[in-house]
């Protein structure tokens, strides 16, 4: 399975009753990268997401190598 394909199916998966979801995925824009790892590019998430919700947050200030969506 693609990475894209696996952020996609697991979005589907993690929907609350309440239609909001909250995930953290590394970030790819991080210099030192593990093969055993997948990294994304926020605003290529965004924009899939951005398909299923009509809200859709990136916070990205926290840590350099990860990201956090919410999507409602």
């Amino acid at each position: 399975m693609h990475y894209l394909e696996f952020v996609t199916e697991s979005v589907k998966k993690l929907l609350s009753e309440n239609g909001t979801i909250v995930f953290n995925l590394l970030n790819e824009c991080v210099e030192q990268k593990y093969d055993h790892c997948f990294y994304y590019s926020p605003d290529k998430v965004k924009e899939i997401i951005s398909k299923s919700f009509q809200n859709v947050k990136v916070i990205d200030d926290y840590l350099i190598n990860y990201f956090t969506i919410v999507a409602s």
